[in-house]
Parts: structure tokens; sequence; C-alpha cells
């Protein structure tokens, strides 16, 4: 079965088999053993032709699991090399670079483009939700309500 992709990292974990912080970054270290590449190869190609399998793999995963967060970080792992190759790309394209200049594009990439700006739009879109998690007035919400906490 598939699971979610999605990318949140709880800092405790609400559930006694949900991953914490400290777990995901004990499997981002040891990723060799950890992560599942075909399957998140797999899902960045779902991602691109059909968006609404994820969606469905991610809801069904929320439901048999009662997580959203995939606790496998071979996305994340599989972004920032995709990210280096095209920072690489680039540079081959546009002119050539020292060491030092190639290295901190990739590190500018990573962490302002992709971490950053990933994590400011999360909380953006965090923020949203919460706000329609919390103002609708009938008491029958599917919005999960740990999650808007």
């Amino acid at each position: 079965q598939l699971t979610s992709i999605s990318m949140a990292l709880p800092l405790t974990s609400g559930h006694a088999d949900a991953p914490g912080l400290r777990e995901y970054m004990h499997r981002l270290v040891n990723f060799r053993e950890q992560c599942d590449f075909e399957f998140t190869f797999y899902t960045m190609l779902c991602l691109c032709v059909d968006p609404r399998r994820v969606y469905r793999n991610a809801e069904y995963h929320s439901r048999t699991k009662h997580q959203w967060a995939r606790d496998d970080p071979g996305f994340v792992l599989v972004m920032c090399a995709l990210l280096a190759i095209s920072v690489t790309s680039w540079i081959i394209a546009f002119g050539p670079i020292s060491l030092g200049g190639w290295l901190l594009s990739i590190a500018y990439a990573v962490l302002v483009d992709f971490a950053l700006v990933g994590l400011a739009v999360a909380g953006l879109g965090w923020l949203v939700a919460n706000g329609r998690a919390t103002a609708s007035s009938s008491g029958s919400s599917t919005y999960p309500g740990a999650y808007s906490d």
C-alpha cells in the first residue's frame, strides 16, 4: 500500500507510533536503512502526472495509520539532491564559479529556497487552515482537530 508524502515534522508525537523530530533526524542520518527511494521517486512522478492519486493515498494513510506525516525522510533527501543537480546545471550553463561559490549556491538553494520558503508557505497554509477550522460554526468539520492546534 502507498503511504503519505506529507513532510510534517511533529516535535512531540501525538500518537504512540507517530515519529517525533528526534526519530526523524535519526532516520535522516541513517538513510540507507530507513529510506524507501523507489516509493519516493514513484510519488514524485505521481505528483507531476496524477496528484489526485497522491492525495487519495495520503488520505488513506491518515485513516489507517492515524497520521498525516510520512516518517520516511527519503523525499527530503531526493529533493535536496535534485536541487544540488539543478544548481550545478545552472552553474555549468551560466559560467564557471569557484568551488566555494558552488557549495554556497547549493547551501542557499537547500536552506533558503527549499527549507525557509517551504516553512513560510507551510506556516501560512497552517494559519489559513487553522482559521477555517476554528471559524466554522458547525460542529461537524471534516478537518482533524488535532492538526489545527
